[in-house]
């Protein structure tokens, strides 16, 4: 841990995802940092500001800062399933932090209360849909796969196809075999594509 505002992050970040941000208390937050309340008051004025900066920094900047990137290869499938793979380490390195969590859950109260977050989201959003339009883009161009659907609502299809399974392995509780259901539909879809159907 660099320095104690970074421990105070991580710590209420682990509090706020076990439970969400309504729940916990400013004790909790100062019994969790290990301080004084004079010392705690002296980096976080209130639950609010902590709140939106230990989301800042781990479901925006930490979560993924020491993964390597999705690898783009010579084949759509070993792109895609990179991609996959990235996904799910992501969702490890959270779930590492509390394997109760809710994060979906804290995710939208965050959005709730600070509404600039999803713009952060829809940012990022597109420029996942823009990297995976071009990887469609160039199978089809190398014949790999046959659409008459333009790469961009492909990427659009796909994203959403992921994002619809995230959530409902979340609501179901099945996180465990997320990962492999992810890589099971990627095969399935690109076998749509190339039987040109």
């Amino acid at each position: 841990m660099k320095n104690t505002k970074d421990y105070i992050l991580l710590e209420a970040f682990k509090l706020f995802l076990e439970k969400g941000y309504d729940k916990v208390s400013m004790s909790e937050l100062v019994s969790v940092s290990g301080l004084s309340k004079g010392a705690f008051y002296h980096y976080f004025s209130s639950k609010e500001e902590l709140f939106k900066e230990s989301i800042t920094a781990h479901f925006f900047s930490a979560l993924g800062e020491n993964l390597s990137p999705p690898k783009q290869s010579n084949s759509l499938e070993e792109s895609l399933i990179s991609i996959i793979d990235y996904k799910a380490l992501a969702y490890k390195n959270m779930l590492e932090l509390n394997e109760n969590s809710n994060f979906f859950n804290l995710l939208f109260q965050a959005i709730g209360m600070f509404p600039e977050f999803r713009n952060h989201l829809k940012v990022g959003s597109l420029s996942e849909e823009n990297m995976m339009a071009q990887l469609f883009e160039d199978a089809i161009s190398r014949g790999e796969i046959c659409s008459t659907i333009p790469s961009k609502q492909l990427a659009q299809m796909y994203a959403a196809m992921l994002d619809g399974m995230e959530l409902h392995a979340v609501v179901i509780g099945e996180l465990d075999s997320l990962h492999n259901e992810e890589r099971r539909i990627t095969l399935e879809f690109l076998k749509l594509l190339k039987n040109k159907v």
